[in-house]
Parts: C-alpha cells; structure tokens; sequence
C-alpha cells in the first residue's frame, strides 16, 4: 500500500509540473480546457476520480513523511472537495470551470503556474527521498 501511495504521489506531482509549464507555453489552450471542465459526464468524473486518487495517495503517504498531518488535511481535502463536486449537478461545475475561464487572462494564468510548479517539486522531492 505504501507503494502505490508514493507512486500515487509521484504521479501527481508530475501532472502538476507538467499543467504549471502546460500553463506558462500555452495559457490560450488551458484555458480552453478549463472551459471544458464538467462540459460531459466522462470529464466530470474523471477529473474528480483523478483527483479522488491524488488525495488517497497523499492520505496514504502521509505517514513516510515528516508532517504527516499536513499531507493527511491536504488529501482529505482533495478527497472530499470531489466528492462533494461529484456529487453536485454537473452543469453547476461546467458553468463554474466556464466563469473562471473567462475571469482569468492568458498573463494571469501563467503567473499561477509557480504555485503548481513548486508544488509539484517539492512533491517530488519528498517521494523520491523516502
């Protein structure tokens, strides 16, 4: 089980360095994307079962660490944050992801990818140290 939480993690943390540079070379197209999110039932639940997954294996990981109770808050709640998006009408969750597309510029955008970005580092970082 602790294997598949680290690998779990890992891949996480590699889609978010992958969406932060995704962000910064081509802020138009995620955009795009972000537009699309809960547009269908097959985006809708498997966005959140992917994200379901990443805050299980943080959950899972959180005792390898040294501040298991932070991995433990944050896998919680990507857990129950999709749960409960899941669990809400899907065109409330297309018409959000469609308000934020139009809200955020291109510029914006890529100035946030430093949040994944680090994110994703550092997550790398703790799996691979363990």
């Amino acid at each position: 089980m602790a294997l598949l939480a680290k690998l779990g993690s890992l891949c996480f943390a590699l889609w978010l360095i992958f969406a932060a540079i995704f962000m910064v070379v081509r802020p138009q197209k995620c955009l795009l994307f972000l537009r699309t999110m809960g547009s269908t039932a097959a985006i809708h639940f498997g966005e959140h079962s992917l994200r379901a997954l990443a805050g299980l294996s943080l959950i899972g990981l959180a005792p390898q660490t040294s501040a298991p109770l932070a991995y433990k808050v944050f896998g919680a709640f990507l857990l129950v944050t999709s749960i409960m998006i899941v669990l809400a009408p899907r065109r409330w969750h297309h018409r959000y992801a469609q308000y934020w597309a139009l809200k955020i510029s291109p510029k914006a955008l890529s100035l946030m990818a430093i949040l994944p970005l680090a994110l994703g580092i550092y997550l790398t970082w703790v799996v691979l140290a363990l």
